[in-house]
Protein backbone atom coordinates (compact mmCIF):
# COMPACT_ATOMS: atom_id res chain seq x y z
CA UNK A 1 0.00 0.00 0.00
CA UNK A 2 1.36 3.58 -0.91
CA UNK A 3 1.19 5.98 1.66
CA UNK A 4 1.39 9.62 1.13
CA UNK A 5 0.90 12.70 3.63
CA UNK A 6 -1.13 14.47 1.32
CA UNK A 7 -3.75 12.79 -1.00
CA UNK A 8 -3.52 15.59 -3.42
CA UNK A 9 0.02 15.25 -4.00
CA UNK A 10 -0.65 11.98 -5.43
CA UNK A 11 0.42 11.51 -9.37
CA UNK A 12 -3.23 10.86 -11.09
CA UNK A 13 -1.51 6.72 -12.02
CA UNK A 14 -0.86 6.11 -8.23
CA UNK A 15 -2.54 3.06 -6.68
CA UNK A 16 -3.84 4.38 -3.88
CA UNK A 17 -7.40 3.43 -3.14
CA UNK A 18 -9.66 6.27 -1.83
CA UNK A 19 -9.86 4.24 1.55
CA UNK A 20 -5.88 4.39 1.98
CA UNK A 21 -6.05 8.38 0.75
CA UNK A 22 -8.66 8.97 3.41
CA UNK A 23 -5.99 7.00 6.28
CA UNK A 24 -2.63 8.94 4.58
CA UNK A 25 -4.46 12.24 6.22
CA UNK A 26 -5.94 10.71 9.54
CA UNK A 27 -4.57 11.91 12.72
CA UNK A 28 -5.31 8.33 14.08
CA UNK A 29 -6.68 5.01 13.43
CA UNK A 30 -9.04 3.41 15.82
CA UNK A 31 -9.61 -0.38 15.45
CA UNK A 32 -12.69 -1.65 17.00
CA UNK A 33 -12.52 -4.85 18.90
CA UNK A 34 -15.81 -6.51 19.02
CA UNK A 35 -15.06 -9.59 20.08
CA UNK A 36 -13.44 -8.04 23.09
CA UNK A 37 -16.12 -5.62 23.69
CA UNK A 38 -18.83 -8.94 23.85
CA UNK A 39 -16.42 -10.55 26.18
CA UNK A 40 -16.19 -8.05 28.27
CA UNK A 41 -20.26 -8.51 28.43
CA UNK A 42 -20.38 -11.38 28.63
CA UNK A 43 -17.99 -11.37 31.89
CA UNK A 44 -20.71 -9.13 33.38
CA UNK A 45 -23.28 -10.79 32.56
CA UNK A 46 -22.11 -14.27 34.66
CA UNK A 47 -21.38 -11.72 37.41
CA UNK A 48 -24.71 -9.98 37.33
CA UNK A 49 -27.08 -13.29 37.81
CA UNK A 50 -29.76 -12.90 38.74
CA UNK A 51 -30.54 -9.68 36.94
CA UNK A 52 -30.09 -9.10 33.59
CA UNK A 53 -27.03 -7.34 32.61
CA UNK A 54 -27.36 -4.83 29.87
CA UNK A 55 -24.97 -3.02 26.97
CA UNK A 56 -25.06 1.12 27.40
CA UNK A 57 -23.88 2.29 23.98
CA UNK A 58 -24.54 6.20 25.03
CA UNK A 59 -22.55 8.87 22.91
CA UNK A 60 -22.76 6.46 19.92
CA UNK A 61 -21.50 3.52 21.81
CA UNK A 62 -18.56 5.64 23.26
CA UNK A 63 -17.27 6.37 20.42
CA UNK A 64 -17.02 2.74 18.86
CA UNK A 65 -20.80 3.21 16.66
CA UNK A 66 -24.05 2.67 18.03
CA UNK A 67 -25.48 0.54 15.40
CA UNK A 68 -21.95 -2.21 15.17
CA UNK A 69 -21.65 -2.44 18.71
CA UNK A 70 -25.60 -2.85 19.42
CA UNK A 71 -25.24 -5.54 16.77
CA UNK A 72 -22.53 -7.62 18.10
CA UNK A 73 -23.65 -7.27 21.62
CA UNK A 74 -27.40 -8.59 20.46
CA UNK A 75 -25.76 -11.63 18.59
CA UNK A 76 -24.12 -12.25 22.25
CA UNK A 77 -27.09 -12.24 24.18
CA UNK A 78 -27.87 -8.89 25.16
CA UNK A 79 -31.40 -7.84 25.20
CA UNK A 80 -31.54 -4.56 26.84
CA UNK A 81 -29.38 -1.24 26.06
CA UNK A 82 -29.35 2.30 27.33
CA UNK A 83 -28.37 5.05 25.55
CA UNK A 84 -28.58 8.97 26.64
CA UNK A 85 -30.88 10.57 24.06
CA UNK A 86 -33.79 9.97 22.34
CA UNK A 87 -32.03 10.20 19.22
CA UNK A 88 -29.60 7.47 20.44
CA UNK A 89 -32.55 5.16 20.90
CA UNK A 90 -33.80 5.68 17.54
CA UNK A 91 -31.03 4.27 16.08
CA UNK A 92 -30.33 1.77 18.55
CA UNK A 93 -33.79 0.62 17.77
CA UNK A 94 -33.09 0.60 14.10
CA UNK A 95 -30.10 -2.21 15.22
CA UNK A 96 -31.93 -3.80 17.28
CA UNK A 97 -35.91 -3.59 17.04
CA UNK A 98 -35.91 -6.37 19.43
CA UNK A 99 -34.38 -4.81 22.51
CA UNK A 100 -35.52 -2.72 25.06
CA UNK A 101 -33.76 0.43 24.98
CA UNK A 102 -33.46 2.65 28.23
CA UNK A 103 -33.32 6.57 27.37
CA UNK A 104 -31.03 7.93 30.73
CA UNK A 105 -31.95 11.66 29.57
CA UNK A 106 -35.76 11.18 31.30
CA UNK A 107 -39.04 11.76 30.29
CA UNK A 108 -40.17 15.30 29.57
CA UNK A 109 -43.29 16.84 28.57
CA UNK A 110 -45.19 16.41 25.25
CA UNK A 111 -42.56 13.42 24.13
CA UNK A 112 -44.19 10.00 24.78
CA UNK A 113 -45.20 9.62 21.36
CA UNK A 114 -41.77 9.47 20.26
CA UNK A 115 -41.09 7.13 23.00
CA UNK A 116 -43.69 4.97 22.20
CA UNK A 117 -42.96 4.96 18.41
CA UNK A 118 -39.86 3.07 18.55
CA UNK A 119 -41.08 1.71 22.19
CA UNK A 120 -38.22 3.17 24.26
CA UNK A 121 -38.28 3.55 27.69
CA UNK A 122 -37.28 6.34 29.78
CA UNK A 123 -35.36 6.17 32.74
CA UNK A 124 -37.29 8.34 35.28
CA UNK A 125 -35.30 10.87 37.02
CA UNK A 126 -38.07 12.86 39.20
CA UNK A 127 -41.14 13.60 40.19
CA UNK A 128 -42.13 15.50 37.33
CA UNK A 129 -40.96 13.32 34.81
CA UNK A 130 -42.88 10.87 37.26
CA UNK A 131 -46.32 13.08 36.70
CA UNK A 132 -45.84 13.56 32.75
CA UNK A 133 -45.29 9.94 32.53
CA UNK A 134 -48.21 8.92 34.45
CA UNK A 135 -49.90 11.52 32.25
CA UNK A 136 -48.64 10.17 28.96
CA UNK A 137 -49.83 6.48 30.07
CA UNK A 138 -53.20 7.23 31.28
CA UNK A 139 -53.90 8.92 28.97
CA UNK A 140 -52.91 6.56 25.98
CA UNK A 141 -53.26 3.50 27.57
CA UNK A 142 -49.38 2.62 26.87
CA UNK A 143 -47.79 0.01 29.07
CA UNK A 144 -44.21 0.44 27.54
CA UNK A 145 -42.25 0.39 30.77
CA UNK A 146 -39.90 3.07 32.45
CA UNK A 147 -36.76 2.29 35.23
CA UNK A 148 -36.38 4.73 38.09
CA UNK A 149 -33.27 6.55 38.77
CA UNK A 150 -31.84 9.59 40.17
CA UNK A 151 -29.26 11.41 37.68
CA UNK A 152 -26.90 13.57 39.55
CA UNK A 153 -25.22 16.32 37.96
CA UNK A 154 -28.39 17.73 36.38
CA UNK A 155 -28.96 20.48 38.70
CA UNK A 156 -29.47 21.37 42.40
CA UNK A 157 -33.09 21.11 42.31
CA UNK A 158 -34.18 17.93 41.27
CA UNK A 159 -35.76 15.75 43.18
CA UNK A 160 -34.34 12.30 43.03
CA UNK A 161 -36.48 9.11 43.45
CA UNK A 162 -34.68 7.19 45.72
CA UNK A 163 -34.92 4.20 48.15
CA UNK A 164 -36.31 0.93 47.95
CA UNK A 165 -39.64 0.11 45.64
CA UNK A 166 -42.58 -0.10 47.79
CA UNK A 167 -44.10 -2.54 45.79
CA UNK A 168 -41.53 -4.70 46.34
CA UNK A 169 -38.97 -6.40 44.42
CA UNK A 170 -39.04 -6.46 40.32
CA UNK A 171 -41.08 -9.09 38.15
CA UNK A 172 -39.48 -11.40 36.07
CA UNK A 173 -38.23 -9.83 32.93
CA UNK A 174 -37.98 -13.35 30.93
CA UNK A 175 -41.93 -13.03 30.89
CA UNK A 176 -43.72 -10.54 28.69
CA UNK A 177 -42.41 -7.53 27.47
CA UNK A 178 -45.74 -5.71 27.90
CA UNK A 179 -46.91 -3.74 31.08
CA UNK A 180 -45.06 -1.17 33.35
CA UNK A 181 -41.73 -2.77 34.25
CA UNK A 182 -39.67 -2.07 37.44
CA UNK A 183 -36.96 -4.39 36.00
CA UNK A 184 -34.43 -1.77 35.99
CA UNK A 185 -33.03 1.05 38.54
CA UNK A 186 -29.99 3.22 37.70
CA UNK A 187 -27.84 5.39 39.85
Amino acid sequence: MNIASDPKSVPPTSTLSPEAAALAVATGVLTVDLDAICANWRKLEKTAVPAECAGVIKADAYGCGIVPVAHALANAGCKTFFVATLDEARVAHEAVPSAAIYVLDGFFQNCGEAFAKIDARPVIGDLNELAEWDVFCRRTGWAGGAARGGRSGRGPGRARLSGPDPRGPAPDRSRARSGTSRGAACS
